[in-house]
């Protein structure tokens, strides 16, 4: 992918995983904070960037629901050709409890631990054993964490080291994650670029009829062509009660215009949400 690109926009605060992702793809680039996700994807929709990096999924908690749903209102807005998924940043994530004192009075627990969802899933068990008397606050992203807690005395931050020094606070605990190791996806969703490596993985949306066995016919189209799905998520269709869109990504096998063609033959309606490579990040 270029690097001439003129701005990058990101979800969340500076200091949080997404602004690392984008700092590590797009070195040279000038980057803008949106703090939310659907913030991010009206400043692509408006050109205020030329393309944005999102969460995607979390090895712990699953696929980011924030996301999906702003893709489905993108592709739904007409924009399908326009903007799609460009790339799929994979990076390792590192969690550290952040605070603004050292430690914490002896015998007094923190009152409240703040972080994304995806945070506090991934180390729930460990909070839990560690600091039982705490709750666990879900925040829009983990740097908004940082940024409360730097705020209100007493309490600690689940997010990343590099926002420690942004927000003057101080490392309690390091590598606090479960055993598993915790990884994150992100999106690049934009317009086309040219230097970007070959696709190996497709994502893409679509609504089956309501009736039973729809969607298995739906994915079998994939296992016809000898294709690995990698995602899945259903999300609700608005105004239909017990209705589902499904968002799924798959692997490419050479067969990809295949299989999306079968499946829009068994769907009622199918968006591609773009081809594109997984790049690994350090």
């Amino acid at each position: 992918m270029s690097e001439k690109i003129a701005k990058i926009g990101y979800f969340g605060k500076e200091g949080s995983f997404s602004h690392r992702a984008a700092r590590l793809r797009f070195a040279s680039a000038s980057l803008g904070a949106y703090p939310l996700v659907d913030q991010a994807f009206d400043a692509l929709v408006r050109q205020e960037v030329a393309a944005i990096v999102v969460p995607i999924e979390n090895a712990s908690s699953g696929t980011i629901t924030d996301t999906v749903d702003q893709l489905i209102r993108l592709h739904a807005g007409g924009e399908e050709n326009r903007y799609l998924v460009r790339e799929c940043l994979s990076m390792p994530i590192h969690l550290v409890l952040l605070s603004v004192e050292a430690a914490v009075p002896s015998g007094v627990p923190y009152r409240k631990i703040f972080s994304h969802r995806a945070a506090l899933t991934h180390a729930r068990s460990w909070l839990r054993e560690t600091f039982a008397g705490a709750e666990l606050v879900e925040v829009e992203s983990t740097s908004h964490a940082a940024l409360l807690a730097k705020e209100q005395p007493g309490t600690a931050a689940l997010a990343g080291e590099q926002v420690a020094e942004e927000y003057g606070l101080v490392v309690v605990r390091r590598d606090v994650q479960e055993a598993i190791a915790n990884r994150t996806k992100f999106y690049v969703v934009g317009a086309a670029f040219p230097d970007s490596q070959p696709a190996s993985h497709t994502s893409l949306v679509f609504e089956a009829a309501h009736r039973p066995g729809s969607l298995a016919i739906a994915l079998n189209a994939l296992a016809i062509q000898g294709l690995n799905l990698t995602m899945i998520q259903s999300r609700p269709i608005p105004g239909r009660f017990d209705e589902y869109r499904f968002f799924i990504e798959f692997q490419n096998g050479g067969r990809e215009e295949e299989a999306v063609r079968a499946l829009r033959g068994e769907t009622d309606s199918l968006s591609v949400l773009g081809s594109y490579p997984i790049v690994n990040l350090s």
